[in-house]
C-alpha cells in the first residue's frame, strides 16, 4: 500500500502525473504519461526536455506510425544509394542539419 500526498491545485502536469500513478502500476503507461507531458527532448543528441527536440512538426508519441513509415522510407534510400551519390541535394541538406553529435550517434544506431 502507498499513500501519495500532494498539494496540487487545479488542473497541473503534476496533478495529471498523479492521477496516472494513481491509476495505473503499469510502468510503460505511466512513462507514456511522462513523455506526453514533457515530449520527447532531442531525440538526435542528449536534451531530456522537449524544449530542444530536433522535432518540429512530430511528437514521438502521437506520430509513431508516420515515424516508423519514414524510417522505413529512409531505409530504402540508403539500401539502394548508400553515399546518396543519386540523392545529392539530400545529402546536402542532411549535412547541413546534422552536427557531428548527432551525426556520432546516429552511426552507433
Amino acid at each position: 500500500m502507498c499513500l501519495l500526498v500532494a498539494p496540487i491545485a487545479g488542473e497541473s502536469d503534476a496533478l495529471v502525473r498523479l492521477e496516472a500513478l494513481a491509476r495505473t502500476t503499469d510502468g510503460f503507461e505511466l512513462a507514456a504519461t511522462d513523455l506526453e507531458l514533457r515530449h520527447e527532448g532531442d531525440v538526435l543528441g542528449r536534451a531530456q526536455s522537449g524544449k530542444g527536440s530536433s522535432l518540429r512538426l512530430l511528437r514521438v508519441m502521437r506520430d509513431a506510425d508516420l515515424i516508423t513509415a519514414a524510417r522505413a522510407d529512409a531505409q530504402a534510400v540508403i539500401d539502394q544509394d548508400r553515399t546518396l551519390e543519386k540523392h545529392a541535394e539530400l545529402r546536402r541538406a542532411i549535412n547541413e542539419f546534422v552536427d557531428q553529435e548527432a551525426q556520432e550517434f546516429l552511426d552507433r544506431s
